[in-house]
Parts: C-alpha cells; structure tokens; sequence
C-alpha cells in the first residue's frame, strides 16, 4: 500500500529492491571478490615481474610508506602502530626488490656469478721466485 504522496509506482519501486543493500561493485564488472584485482592482473611469481611492474610497485610502496609517515604525525597516539606497519611494509618491499633484481639480459652475470681465479679453478699458482716449484 502507497503511502500518502506516493505513487503506486514509486511505491513498488520501494518494495521491491531499494530497500535492500546495493549490490557489489565487483560482482558487476567482472572481477572475483576472492582475488585482488580479480583478473586484470594476472598473477605473477616474485622472481618473475616485469621491470615496468617493478617500478611502479617501488613507487607504490614509497607512496605508502609517506602515508604512513602523515598518518603517525596526525596521530601521535598511534604513531608507535604506524612505525610498525611500515617497517613491515619496508621489509616486504625489499623483498619484492631482491626477488626482482635477477639479470637484466641473458649474459649478465646476476647475483650468484661464479667468478673465477686462483680459488675457482683458474690460473695454476705461480711458482716462488728462484725457479723451484714446491
């Protein structure tokens, strides 16, 4: 029944679906509220993300890393919590740096370069002045 100054339409309107909680954002454009960013990105091992994806996730972080910083100077009381949160996201961070640094081409040495030399194998050690071997 319409209450007074409604009209039947609006009225059904009101019964039928307003009244209810709006539906999920994500639900409409295709993306799993389970998964972040549900599939725009698809997921990538650490090791393996992309220069491009790299940077702009170094960016991202000193972005929250300066947020951080406000938010501990707006509040003081909690400034303690926020130094906390960001040391974890900091640590996070370099993780994400060290796993993404891995050679930039093919031939370059990376972190694990074997070297070479008298300890690995190389040039036999010279022989002591005066000419006898040992």
């Amino acid at each position: 029944m319409p209450l007074p100054g409604m009209s039947q339409t609006q009225a059904s309107a009101t019964e039928n679906g307003l009244d209810a909680p709006p539906p999920n954002p994500a639900t409409q454009t295709g993306l799993n509220p389970g998964t972040p960013l549900g599939s725009l990105v698809p997921p990538v091992q650490s090791n393996q993300i992309p220069p491009a994806m790299l940077t702009g996730i170094m960016q991202e972080g000193q972005q929250m890393s300066q947020t951080l910083d406000a938010f501990a100077q707006a509040m003081p009381d909690l400034a303690q919590d926020c130094a906390v949160v960001k040391e974890s996201l900091l640590q996070l961070l370099s993780k994400v740096l060290m796993a993404g640094s891995g050679p930039t081409s093919p031939t370059a040495p990376g972190p694990n370069f074997p070297g070479g030399g008298v300890d690995r194998g190389g040039a036999p050690p010279l022989a002591p002045l005066g000419g006898q071997g040992t």
